[in-house]
Formats: C-alpha cells, sequence, structure tokens
C-alpha cells in the first residue's frame, strides 16, 4: 500500500499535466482527418431523407438558448468534391432568427475544408423548436437538401 497510493498520485499528476494541444497539432494527417479534428465540437445535422448529399452540414450552438435571449448557431458547411454558389437559407417557426428566409451564398472551393456561418437565434417559447437549414448544392440538377437541427430552449428567467 505505501507504493501504490504515491503510484497512483504521481500517474494522477502526469495525465494532467499533458497538454492536449501539442498532441492535436502532432497529428496533421489527411485534409478528410484534418476537418473532423476541426469539426471536434461540432455534431452532423440531420438531413431529411434518404438521397446521397453533396453538401454536409455541422453546427454547434454557442450558449445555452433561453426564451427571449439571443444564441448564436454555427454552421460549418463542407462537400466531398468543390461546389461555387452553394445556397443556404435558415428557417424555424418557434425561433426568431436574423435574415430568415434570406437566401445566402457561399462558396466550397476545398475538397474536406469546412465553410463557416453564424446564425443569430431568439426562441420564442420553452421547450423544443426546429432549425431547419434548406441547402441548394451548385448545379441545375442539384436537388435542395433539408437539415433540421433542434433547438432546446430554457424558460426565460
Amino acid at each position: 500500500m505505501k507504493v501504490g497510493l504515491p503510484l497512483l498520485v504521481l500517474l494522477s499528476i502526469a495525465a494532467c499535466g499533458r497538454d492536449p494541444v501539442s498532441t492535436a497539432t502532432k497529428s496533421s494527417g489527411s485534409p478528410a482527418a484534418q476537418a473532423a479534428a476541426a469539426g471536434a465540437d461540432t455534431v452532423a445535422a440531420v438531413a431529411q431523407g434518404g438521397a446521397s448529399r453533396s453538401v454536409t452540414l455541422r453546427f454547434a450552438l454557442e450558449g445555452k438558448p433561453r426564451v427571449g435571449a439571443t444564441s448564436q448557431l454555427r454552421l460549418e458547411f463542407s462537400a466531398a468534391s468543390p461546389q461555387a454558389g452553394v445556397l443556404f437559407r435558415v428557417e424555424g417557426e418557434e425561433l426568431g432568427l436574423n435574415d430568415a428566409g434570406t437566401p445566402q451564398m457561399i462558396d466550397l472551393t476545398e475538397e474536406g475544408k469546412s465553410v463557416t456561418r453564424t446564425v443569430t437565434i431568439t426562441p420564442r417559447s420553452p421547450g423544443l423548436a426546429v432549425a431547419t437549414v434548406h441547402v441548394q448544392p451548385s448545379g441545375a440538377e442539384s436537388a435542395e437538401i433539408l437539415y433540421d437541427i433542434p433547438v432546446l430552449a430554457d424558460p426565460a428567467g
């Protein structure tokens, strides 16, 4: 027991002193691995329907949504192959959104690299609401992709 406890304390101290940034920096890897590491704090949005998606979406809520208070919804778009002129718009019945319904254009010019846009949301009522992101990939024959993002808002106060 005399040797076990000091050894446990020493191992705990060594683990706490590790620098996670230097570990992440060492693994540069492929562009796909770098994109996955960059999106580590985001969540994949769920698309409606079962078709393949030429544009993918990840998101993160910056701050806890609360009725009447603004929060930031960070959207990260990426594509398997470069696409210019991708249109997107965000809607939500129970969410006050800046630029609601107004299409915005983004260019996804590098494979595996994401483009980030931030939308300000203001929940109107407590509980679950859905922000729907409409994505129109470039190309005349490309079908619109709908992504649903759940937003759980706390009551005002």
